[in-house]
C-alpha cells in the first residue's frame, strides 16, 4: 500500500507505547515507522509487519520509503544523518511534518564552541523553516520555535498517550509507605536543566523535619548526578535516595503514588509524564513559573499549581500543606487530558490535516 504516513522515530522510553497506540486504534495498513539509534532503554517492539529498524540511518532505504508516503512525521528532531537526508531532499518539505519533543527545540540556549555547532544549527534553521506542519507537546514550544528559528509550518498540539499512566492505572495505586514522612521528589533526570542544588538549598532548612527527598537520576549527565548526590548526601544524609536504576512502569507509578510533594526546578520543557502522573495522583506540584510548561499548566489547562520561587519564605507547615479541593480539580483536569480519547483525537487531527 503506498500513500501512508511514515514515522521515523527514535529509540526512546516510549517508542513501544507509542506504536502500539497507534497500530491498536488507527488503521495499520495507513502508517508505517522507522526506528534507528541505539536501543537504550528495554524497548519491546511487537511483530508489527509496519515497523522498520534502521540501526544506522540508511539513505537509500530511506528515500525509497519517503517516496511513497504522503506525510513524514519526525519524531525528535534530530540527529545530523537524519538532517542532512531531509536536506539533501527538498522534494519531501511539503509533507514533513517536525515534532519537537523539548531538549531538541532547546538546544537554541546553547553556546556555539566551534564551527561545527555553528553550521549545525543553519542547517537546522534551514531545514525547520521548511517544515509544512509544526508539532509541540505544550503551545509555549511552538512560539518558542518560531521566535528562535522563524519556522513557517502550521502549529499542531500534539502529546503521546502512555498507558501506564492511563487513569485505570492511577485508580489501582494507593500510597504504601510510612504516610508520617513527607516524601518530596525533585526533577526527573540528571540533566543541569532540572537546577537540583537549587531545590536542596531551599529544603536546606526542613533537614531536621520528618521528610524524604528522592531524586530520579536513571539517565542524563551522570557527571553531574555525582555532584547533586554529593550535596544531597552532605545535607540531608540518610533522608535522601538517588534513584540510578530505570524503573519498569509499574514499579515507577508506584514510587510517584508514595510521593507527596514533587518539585520541578526544570528551566525548560521537561519532565511532562512525571508531572502530569503525579498531578493526577494529588501530589502537590511545585514548577518555574518562567516555562512553557507552567503556562501550559496553568494558562491553557487550567490547573493551579505552585511555584518554586515561594519554597524559599515557607515554613515547613505552609510548604507541606494541602489544599484538597485544588488537588482534586488538578487531578480531574489532566486525567481528561491524558485519556485514550482525548490522544487519539488530537492525532487524528494531525493525521487528517
Amino acid at each position: 500500500m503506498t500513500d501512508y504516513i511514515l514515522h521515523i522515530f527514535p529509540y526512546e522510553k516510549f517508542t513501544d507505547a507509542f506504536i502500539n497506540f497507534i497500530n491498536q486504534n488507527f488503521d495499520i495498513r495507513e502508517h508505517k515507522f522507522v526506528l534507528f539509534g541505539e536501543k537504550k532503554y528495554n524497548v519491546n517492539i511487537c511483530d508489527y509487519p509496519n515497523v522498520f529498524e534502521f540501526f544506522e540511518i540508511d539513505y537509500s532505504g530511506l528515500k525509497r520509503i519517503c517516496n511513497v508516503c504522503s506525510k513524514i512525521i519526525v519524531h525528535g528532531c534530530m540527529g545530523s544523518k537524519l538532517l542532512v537526508f531531509f536536506i539533501l531532499h527538498p522534494k519531501f518539505y511539503e509533507k514533513l511534518y517536525i515534532l519537537f519533543w523539548g531538549g531538541d527545540l532547546y538546544r537554541k540556549r546553547n553556546p556555539i564552541k566551534n564551527i561545527k555547532d555553528y553550521f549545525y544549527e543553519k542547517l537546522r534553521t534551514f531545514l525547520f523553516q521548511r517544515a509544512k506542519q509544526i508539532l509541540t507537546l505544550v503551545k509555549g514550544d511552538f512560539d518558542l520555535a518560531q521566535k528562535w528559528y522563524g519556522i513557517k509550518g502550521i502549529y499542531y498540539d500534539c502529546k503521546y498517550y502512555l498507558p501506564s499512566y492511563s487513569e485505570d492505572v492511577i485508580e489501582m495505586l494507593n500510597r504504601t509507605d510510612n504516610p508520617a514522612i513527607v516524601n518530596i521528589q525533585i526533577g526527573n533526570s540528571a540533566t543541569e536543566t532540572n537546577h537540583h542544588i537549587e531545590i536542596l538549598t531551599g529544603l536546606k532548612k526542613f533537614s531536621n523535619e520528618n521528610i524524604h527527598i528522592y531524586l530520579p537520576m536513571s539517565y542524563g549527565d551522570f557527571n553531574y548526578r555525582e555532584e547533586v548526590e554529593k550535596v544531597a548526601k552532605e545535607w540531608f544524609g540518610e533522608k535522601v535516595t538517588i534513584m540510578k536504576e530505570f524503573y519498569k512502569p509499574e514499579i515507577f507509578n508506584q514510587h510517584l503514588a508514595n510521593m507527596d510533594i514533587a518539585i520541578f526546578n526544570n528551566d525548560r520543557q521537561q519532565a511532562l509524564g512525571n508531572i502530569y502522573m503525579l498531578i493526577c495522583l494529588k501530589a502537590k506540584v511545585y514548577m518555574r513559573s518562567d516555562t512553557s510548561m507552567w503556562d501550559e499548566m496553568t494558562n491553557i489547562l487550567g490547573c493551579q499549581l505552585e511555584d518554586v520561587k515561594q519554597i524559599e519564605q515557607e515554613t515547613f507547615e505552609s510548604f507541606i500543606k494541602k489544599e484538597n479541593n485544588i488537588l482534586e480539580k488538578n487531578s480531574k483536569i489532566i486525567k481528561k487530558y491524558n485519556s485514550l480519547d482525548y490522544a487519539k483525537e488530537i492525532w487524528t487531527k494531525i493525521f487528517e490535516a
